[in-house]
């Protein structure tokens, strides 16, 4: 390996081989600009040549969904490798972009990529922050973006729901109207619980007898949808695959300073969605 590995990825790190990394993503690579991007997890990435986290499909349907809403100002949660950063930076559309991580080192390929392509001035890496940490974002999008407003906010960080939900409400009403914020791997518990049922061979008792697990980010995906319905002047659409889900930032003004998920979804909450609810 080429250098220590990052605190926030060990244990990943601890139980994947490149082999595995390799099945997991595909393995595959593609190059944009002098630019090689290799599906996988691994802390090697170089200046050209990084590693990101996605499969080729999810690459597609990234740069799909880009091609599309055309962002000029993003906001990245998540760094990991520097892939994602790297080809966002390289779209011609995006002219501000400015990512954060909570790993406390810098990835020094990124910074030689930002460097040699003298991008200093449109794409910052900023570290050791917490997603939950909503005045530091708040802080960011004031200081980095025109009218303190983004065009498009990438949720790729700890995939937790309390710690999204926290991101969520800090960035998404300094989305400007039609903006986008994207959930990336909300469907991967489902896919795991999924896998080890088909895998499993011994009878585990009933469901009921199972402890409670962690709040799904699904969740957050459901309660975006319903937003559609109570507070569709806020959250006007919500898209969603088996890769990540997408709402857009409806017209109407909202305070950054007020603002919380709960409240677009006043009134009786669906049995699904009540406290307590957090079987996957």
């Amino acid at each position: 390996m080429s250098r220590p590995l990052p605190a926030n990825l060990k244990d990943l790190y601890g139980v994947m081989t490149p082999e595995s990394a390799a099945q997991m993503y595909g393995g595959g690579s593609l190059v944009i600009d002098g630019v090689e991007f290799v599906s996988g997890y691994a802390p090697d990435s170089t200046p050209d040549r990084f590693y990101i986290v996605k499969s080729a499909e999810l690459i597609a349907m990234y740069r799909e969904f880009l091609d599309a809403v055309r962002p000029a100002r993003v906001f990245e949660l998540g760094i990991a490798e520097g892939g994602s950063v790297a080809l966002l930076a390289l779209m011609s559309y995006v002219e501000q972009l400015v990512a954060i991580d909570n790993e406390p080192n810098r990835l020094p390929a990124l910074d030689d990529f930002i460097g040699a392509r003298g991008l200093e001035g449109s794409v910052s890496a900023h570290y050791g922050i917490d997603q939950a940490d909503g005045a530091t974002l708040a802080g960011l999008v004031e200081r980095h973006f025109d009218h303190g407003e983004v065009d498009l906010v990438i949720d790729d960080a700890s995939h937790v729901y309390d710690l999204s939900v926290a991101s969520f409400e800090a960035l998404f009403p300094r989305l400007a109207p039609g903006g986008w914020y994207l959930l990336e791997d909300w469907a991967q518990p489902l896919k795991f619980a999924a896998a080890v049922v088909r895998a499993s061979t011994d009878d585990a008792g009933p469901p009921a007898d199972a402890p409670d697990l962690p709040v799904p980010l699904s969740r957050l995906g459901l309660e975006l949808t319903i937003a559609t319905c109570t507070a569709s002047g806020v959250v006007d659409r919500v898209m969603v695959n088996h890769e990540f889900i997408a709402a857009r930032r409806g017209p109407e003004p909202v305070d950054p300073a007020s603002f919380r998920l709960a409240d677009l979804t006043a009134g009786p909450v669906p049995g699904f969605l009540a406290e307590g609810a957090g079987r996957a």
